[in-house]
Order: structure tokens, then C-alpha cells, then sequence
């Protein structure tokens, strides 16, 4: 038995029907997300993109139209230096030939290594900066200068810059050694200095003695008269058989030492 052709179509084909069903399904699913992209994506942009371009026009109106406006200046004011007058640097101290000799002894006895450099010229004055332990610059400097010569013949009123092997320096030697003084007298041996080449042409010029020994009391060079070492040693013999050489001595500061006696010419 058959049954009816419009009964048996809805039974007879399911599958077609859900064909149907599926195809709606999805065109209504893409139908959906079209709206979705229109809604959301694409006519945000499309004001976004407006939007900028709105305001970079409008900036370049402005920028077109704009003023530069100069910045605040804050009032200027007269600005006066004053000058205060720096007084020049002090001289340094111009030694006397007697000051030279003092300052180069103290020098001499301070310390045993103190030595002149070689590039000392003897023949001009001595710069008092190598020799003296002050600023020569300094307001007090000729103060400390009197002070420093008092010092060192007060400490050695006798000094002798002697020649190691030598009879005149032995002579003299000899002859303030038997005086047997108080404070002793100070005896360089000169010639065996380091800086023998530039002392004792620089002695010869300050002291005006022709050459060694060069015998000092109280500062004072012995034999500045003398043209030679002979007549020097003329010179020397004769204060001291005369008794002038102690009396310069005594007078110099220097006193027999205890418990000694005073010889022939003293």
C-alpha cells in the first residue's frame, strides 16, 4: 500500500529539511556578525579618523593664525663692580755684604748638608731665599733677619772657614783653639765642602779677605787690609802677639772657659 504523495514528502525527506535550517542558521549568524563589525569596528574608526583629522586641521589654523608671544624679561639692574687696589708683592730683602755673611755662617752651622746649588753666581748678590729659613717677602722679614745675626755670633763670636791641609789654617786654628774660649770657635774646613767652588769665591767677595783663612770675630773679618795670604798672616800674628785679637775676641762675646788660664797674648 502507498501512501499519499503529500503525507509521504515531510517523512520521506528529513535530511533536505535540515539542510534548510542549517543554511538560515548560518546566514543568520553572518548577518549578525556584519552588524557586529559595522557597529563596533568599523564606525568607530571612521569617526576616529574624522575626529583626527578635525584637529590637525584645526591645529594648523591655529599654528597658521598664532602669535609668537616674546617670554617675560625680568628688569634689569645696574650691576657696579668695585675695585679694591691689591697691593704689589713685597721685594724680597736686599742683603749688605755683612748680612750675606751672616745668613750664608747660620746657614753653614745650622746643618751639616746644608750646601749652596752650583748654579750660585758668587760675584752678584746671594739670594736671601737660599739661605735664610723665613719668607724674605714677609713684613717681619727684617726683623728676623737682625734676629737671625745676633743669633749666630752670639752663639759662635770665633769662626774660622779654614783649609784642611794648610800650615796658615793650622796656624790660626792653633792660635783661637789656645784660647781655650767659650762657646769654642767654629771651625769649616771650606775647601773639603761639596760647594767649595762656589764658597769660597763667594767669601772672598763679602769678607774682602784674599782668601784662606778667612778668621771672623763677631762677624767682623780679620785682615781685610791684607792684599795676599802673606800679608794676611802678618796681620793675624801681629793682633794676636799685641793682644788685640783677644780683646776683639773678649768683646765679640766669648769668655775663657772654666778652669783655664790665659796665655801668652790673651
Amino acid at each position: 500500500m502507498r501512501l499519499p504523495g503529500p503525507i509521504l514528502h515531510p517523512l520521506a525527506s528529513p535530511r533536505k529539511h535540515r539542510v534548510k535550517q542549517r543554511t538560515a542558521l548560518i546566514a543568520l549568524f553572518s548577518l549578525c556578525a556584519f552588524t557586529c563589525y559595522l557597529l563596533f569596528i568599523a564606525y568607530p574608526s571612521v569617526n576616529l579618523s574624522r575626529s583626527l583629522l578635525t584637529h590637525v586641521q584645526d591645529h594648523d589654523r591655529t599654528h597658521e593664525n598664532h602669535t609668537p608671544v616674546p617670554p617675560p624679561t625680568l628688569p634689569l639692574r645696574k650691576v657696579t663692580y668695585q675695585l679694591h687696589p691689591v697691593a704689589p708683592p713685597r721685594p724680597p730683602l736686599a742683603l749688605s755684604e755683612q748680612e750675606e755673611l751672616a745668613a750664608l755662617s747660620a746657614f753653614i752651622a745650622a746643618l751639616p748638608h746644608n750646601v749652596l746649588p752650583p748654579s750660585v753666581d758668587p760675584n752678584i748678590p746671594l739670594d736671601p731665599q737660599l739661605v735664610l729659613d723665613f719668607d724674605p717677602r714677609s713684613e717681619s722679614a727684617r726683623d728676623e733677619l737682625d734676629r737671625l745675626i745676633d743669633q749666630i755670633w752670639s752663639r759662635f763670636p770665633v769662626m774660622l772657614y779654614a783649609k784642611l791641609h794648610s800650615s796658615d789654617s793650622r796656624e790660626v786654628r792653633h792660635i783661637v783653639e789656645s784660647m781655650q774660649l767659650n762657646p769654642p770657635p767654629l771651625v769649616v774646613d771650606a775647601d773639603q765642602r761639596e760647594d767649595a767652588h762656589v764658597l769660597l769665591p763667594l767669601l772672598t767677595r763679602i769678607t774682602r779677605v784674599p782668601g784662606l783663612p778667612i778668621l771672623l770675630v763677631g762677624g767682623q773679618a780679620v785682615g781685610t787690609e791684607a792684599s795676599d795670604i802673606k800679608g794676611l798672616m802678618a796681620e793675624i800674628r801681629n793682633l794676636h802677639d799685641n793682644g788685640e785679637l783677644t780683646r776683639r775676641v773678649f768683646e765679640a762675646g766669648a769668655t775663657i772657659a772654666p778652669g783655664r788660664k790665659k796665655g801668652k797674648g790673651k
